[in-house]
């Protein structure tokens, strides 16, 4: 790494290091695309957008930050790292309301938006009817989320068994 990206490495770092500990803001930055929350709950996005993982209500790359269709205040959100398949530019976002309510939007390719098919959504699509989620992982075609008692909830690709223990695609 040249001494440019090293010091824009840096840079980032002390960013969300310090916006995390100082106003106890959220980040997350996945497979060419960013969403953060600020102290206030409020969600911003930018990056790839392709397949409405910003949550905009659009496909269009976004090189400023830009809020989702849906308001908050927001508590937690992850995006997915890698593309679901190796062919395609796709990923997808979780987040979890201050509600406790839990909402998804991207990529559903593998069913990982928790709707029961496979159609993407551009726009943040509340996930089911329960209220105590408390923290979210979007990973490569599948999600993960916590309840507030414990529970692990798994959903979408299975392929090499990611989703658990006796759990069957």
């Amino acid at each position: 790494m040249n001494s440019r990206a090293k010091f824009f490495s840096l840079l980032l770092t002390a960013w969300i290091v310090s916006s995390a500990w100082a106003f106890s803001a959220t980040v997350s930055a996945g497979y060419k695309t960013v969403q953060f929350i600020n102290d206030g709950g409020e969600m911003f996005g930018w990056g790839a957008n392709n397949v409405g993982q910003i949550g905009d209500g659009t496909e269009i790359d976004r090189s400023s930050p830009v809020v989702p269709e849906e308001s908050g205040p927001w508590v937690d959100v992850s995006v997915s790292l890698l593309p679901a398949d190796g062919s395609s530019d796709s990923a997808h976002t979780l987040a979890v309301k201050a509600n406790g309510t839990l909402w998804a939007w991207g990529d559903n390719s593998r069913g990982q938006l928790g709707q029961g098919d496979t159609t993407n959504r551009n726009t943040p699509t509340r996930v089911g009817s329960a209220q105590d989620w408390r923290a979210v992982a979007a990973g490569s075609g599948f999600s993960v989320a916590l309840k507030e008692n414990g529970e692990i909830w798994v959903w979408g690709d299975n392929s090499f068994g990611k989703l658990g223990p006796g759990v069957s695609a």
